[in-house]
Formats: structure tokens, sequence, C-alpha cells
């Protein structure tokens, strides 16, 4: 009976190791291993920075939660504040984005994988200065 427990146990273990079933779920996973690394939190990100926006939303509520569905999806995601910052459009809105990413490079390259997943997805410069520049995939980048 003991056998039989340990048995069911390692076996339960390791099922809860689960590989990425489809494609879909291997872009999931190979976006995240390409992601810059940053464990600060939006607010205490000095601009500029660049951001995949995903979504733009009235209500902080539902930026909340689109960017947990997101996180727990396995993507690095926040929200902020649009009219926070002079480079971007200055509507009231709430933007759910993938990063924050250190370079355009950087964001482009992720960007061209997420769009598989989302094709209404860009990529855009956050910062303080009034400059609008938008990253619509790689060939932005190398430009």
């Amino acid at each position: 009976m003991i056998v039989v427990l340990l048995s069911l146990s390692c076996h339960q273990e390791s099922s809860l190791i689960e590989e990425p079933k489809t494609a879909k779920e291997q872009d999931k996973v190979n976006i995240e291993k390409e992601s810059v690394e940053n464990n600060e939190s939006t607010e205490r990100l000095k601009p500029p920075f660049y951001i995949i926006n995903t979504a733009a939303v009235k209500l902080e509520a539902a930026a909340i939660s689109k960017a947990q569905v997101l996180s727990d999806d396995g993507y690095k995601a926040d929200y902020l504040w649009i009219p926070d910052y002079a480079s971007l459009s200055g509507a009231e809105f709430f933007s759910v984005f993938l990063g924050p990413y250190k370079t355009k490079e950087e964001c482009a390259i992720i960007l061209d994988k997420y769009q598989t997943i989302n094709p209404k997805a860009y990529g855009t410069l956050v910062s303080h200065d009034s400059k609008r520049e938008v990253v619509h995939g790689l060939t932005d980048a190398v430009q």
C-alpha cells in the first residue's frame, strides 16, 4: 500500500509540470524567455522605456484584471495611465502592456513573436518627452 501511495504521489507531482501542448503555448514560453528581466515596478521605472501595448481600457480595475490574465498566462505584463507620459497619446485610458523593454530592438523582437498571438499589438516608447515613437516590428527597429 505504501508503494502504491508513493507511486501515485510521484505521478501527481510529475503531472503538475506540463510541457506546452500547442505552438501558441510554446510561443508564449519563448517570448518570456527572451523578455528583458526587470524587477522594478513600472511606477518606479524611469522613462524612457518601450512597451508592447495589448489593450487600452477606461477603468483601472479592468487594466489590473487584463494585466493579471496576461501574467497568469506567463507574460511579463503591467499597466500604466496614458496621460502620465508625454510620448503617449494623452487619451484618458489605461494601457495594458507587455514589458517594459530597455531598447527599441528588444521590444521589436518580442513584438514580432507576440503579433502571431495578438496581431493588433504594437510597441511604443514611453517617456516624458513629447516625441511619439511607435514600433510595428523588426523593420522599424533596424531603420
